[in-house]
């Protein structure tokens, strides 16, 4: 956003001149309307600049082989799953899992717990899986949750665990691939979008939970997250420190969303991975 600004400086023995420290501020011209012994007064235009992002070191490429080696067993695990589920906790709450769907793990625990969430905001969590940030969006206050899924089990399993915690009539589970199983005129406060991290060919529901092949997931959401935003509302994700942040980065820029950072958390000494929440808001 270009703005025009009236400045009044010190003179300092000679001519006015005007640097502008703000690392957010770009000046792109400035000159002297009024000028006395002592100071000045100079027009400013500048140009606002996001902050800069201070993102952790990216996963070399053999750490990353390691992680899909890791996220292979995992998936394969989550096939296993026997028809009745199993369950998994997060923040001290348990929830059902069904077979082909992904449990909570450590970026749905990071990002409950800097859930920004408002009494009564409308919430909309895309690529919900189990509900789990559904059920703690309702928790935190939400007065409507919609948790969408492209994978027809993690919807039911959202249902499930929504009634499981008594938010039944709070959140609501919507088959849907990213936004195009809602409502054209639907819009929310805030969206949450933990979405696949790593743009990689996945075959079924299970790695789809992790890889979003061809970064289609992220494009679609970017090129549809506006539409369903109220002016003032924010989107939050959560990312590890793989080198794909820097493609979700463009496209939030592409789609003219300021971006900022709200935490940052190491895994333990055996994990590289370090997971950033990020707050996204129109610009």
């Amino acid at each position: 956003m270009i703005s025009l600004a009236l400045v009044v400086v010190a003179l300092n023995g000679e001519a006015a001149s005007l640097r502008v420290k703000r690392p957010f501020w770009q000046c792109l011209r400035s000159g002297i309307v009024e000028q006395t012994q002592y100071c000045a007064l100079i027009t400013v235009e500048f140009e606002e600049r996001s902050m800069p992002l201070h993102l952790p070191k990216y996963l070399t490429e053999a750490e990353m082989a390691t992680v899909t080696e890791q996220q292979a067993m995992q998936q394969e695990a989550w096939r296993s799953v026997g028809p009745e589920g199993t369950v998994a906790t997060c923040q001290g709450w348990d929830f059902l899992v069904l077979p082909g769907v992904f449990p909570p793990r450590a970026d749905s625990a990071f990002l409950v717990e800097g859930l920004d969430i408002r009494p009564g905001d409308e919430v909309l969590d895309v690529g919900t899986g189990t509900g789990v940030l559904a059920v703690f969006a309702a928790l935190k206050g939400a007065g409507r949750v919609v948790a969408v899924d492209v994978n027809p089990d993690a919807v039911a399993n959202a249902a499930r665990n929504a009634e499981r915690h008594g938010f039944d009539g709070v959140v609501e589970a919507h088959l849907s691939n990213v936004f195009d199983g809602l409502a054209g005129e639907a819009r929310f406060d805030v969206i949450i979008a933990n979405l696949p991290g790593r743009n990689k060919t996945a075959l079924d529901a299970a790695a789809a939970a992790q890889w979003d092949a061809g970064f289609e997931a992220h494009k679609a959401f970017f090129a549809g997250a506006a539409r369903h935003l109220k002016p003032d509302g924010r989107v939050l994700m959560c990312k590890a420190n793989y080198p794909e942040v820097e493609a979700m980065l463009r496209l939030a820029e592409q789609a003219e969303f300021a971006v900022e950072i709200t935490g940052q958390k190491a895994m333990n000494a055996s994990d590289p991975r370090i997971y950033t929440s990020f707050v996204l808001t129109q610009k």
